[in-house]
């Protein structure tokens, strides 16, 4: 029988500019969410997002240094995901963009 758990699957707010792993969907497990990218600073900024497929190889960009302005509305994003993918976060700036993941994990 599928599984269908909506939440807040993940949020960060990186502390340094090196890429960082969000999130990491589980065994036998597949995500449908929505990213939501915020500036928390009123200095513009960039970042990156993007997945790497079954957790090997290279990142496949959704993003790549998007800039980010001042008192600027969310960026979304569409994640669809499978089991092992790694949803990968880069800010250029630490402590200055939040990343939030939230959406439905089905099992």
């Amino acid at each position: 029988m599928t599984t269908i758990a909506y939440s807040i699957l993940a949020v960060s707010t990186p502390s340094d500019t090196s890429e960082a792993t969000l999130y990491t969907v589980g065994t036998g497990k597949q995500i449908v969410a929505q990213l939501s990218v915020a500036l928390k600073t009123t200095t513009s900024q960039t970042y990156r997002v993007g997945v790497l497929k079954n957790g090997a190889g290279s990142t496949v960009y959704k993003a790549y240094d998007v800039f980010l302005g001042e008192q600027a509305i969310p960026d979304t994003y569409l994640i669809v995901m499978g089991e092992g993918d790694q949803l990968k976060v880069t800010s250029g700036s630490a402590n200055n963009i939040s990343f939030t993941l939230e959406g439905a994990e089905v099992s």
